[in-house]
Formats: C-alpha cells, structure tokens, sequence
C-alpha cells in the first residue's frame, strides 16, 4: 500500500523533540527509573563487597600484590554504590511525594449501582 502524501506543510518532529517526548512520557507516568536507582545502587555494593572479600584472602595469603590499587578501587565502589543507593531511597520518596502531590484519587470507581 502506498502512503499519500502530506495533508499540509513539512513536519517538525524531528529527533531531538521526538527523543524527549518519549521521555516525558516514560518519566511522567512510570516510577521505574527511580527504582533503577535503588537497584543499581545495591547491586553495586553487593558487587564491591562481594570484590573484597576475595582481595582480603589474596592480601592474607600471598600478601599485597600490588600497592594500594586494589583497595582504593575496592572501597571506591563500596563508597559509590552506598551513594547511590542512597539517592535511590531519596528517589522512592520524591516518587512518593510526586504522587501525592497529582492529587489523584487511589481507587477508580468504575461501577456505581443503583444510579444511572
């Protein structure tokens, strides 16, 4: 099938405004990118932590491999994953407060009996 042309003038959707468009859309209507926060966070502390744990049998066994690498970036992703973390728990609430703030209803009546 052959689309006809345009109605009327040239378009201007172009793809920077299209590209925010769809994220105001995913922003204004989906908590999950704040909960991708929380989820990152986390994960990067399990992750850093889990790093350790093999670094500090190394350093007891073998001794320090290499001086001071390891540990800095060790602790420098336990300290970045606790941060975010952090700003992903902060995130929740904002996302909470966002809601509240709609001052939508938190039910949908979708049926009234006896009325028309």
């Amino acid at each position: 099938m052959v689309r006809p042309p345009r109605f009327g003038g040239v378009s201007n959707a172009h793809s920077l405004a299209v590209i925010d468009l769809a994220f105001k859309g995913i922003f204004a209507n989906s908590y999950k990118p704040l909960k991708l926060i929380s989820i990152f966070g986390l994960a990067m502390s399990v992750m850093s932590f889990l790093l350790l744990i093999p670094l500090f049998v190394i350093w007891i066994v073998r001794g320090v491999p290499f001086a001071g690498f390891g540990t800095i970036v060790s602790l420098g992703l336990l300290v970045f994953g606790l941060l975010s973390l952090m700003l992903g728990i902060m995130s929740e609430y904002v996302g909470l407060i966002y809601e509240e703030v709609k001052g939508r209803p938190n039910f949908i009546v979708s049926e009234i009996h006896g009325e028309v």
